[in-house]
């Protein structure tokens, strides 16, 4: 259960921020950075749900 938490999270995250950038004004560097943030976790926790027994190959001893 917590394998699918955890991409779940990130869509949720990467629904608050979409609307962020939908909006009118400004970018700023900080709004980038949660941008660029949100993404890589998304990409991470579905890439770790898809493959969870290659982070033991990761692993250093």
């Amino acid at each position: 259960m917590v394998t699918a938490g955890y991409p779940t999270a990130g869509v949720l995250l990467f629904a608050v921020i979409i609307p962020i950038l939908l909006r009118q004004g400004p970018r700023t560097g900080s709004l980038w950075l949660l941008t660029a943030g949100s993404a890589m976790t998304l990409a991470g926790n579905v890439i770790y749900m898809l493959a969870p027994g290659s982070a033991d190959r990761w692993r250093l001893l």
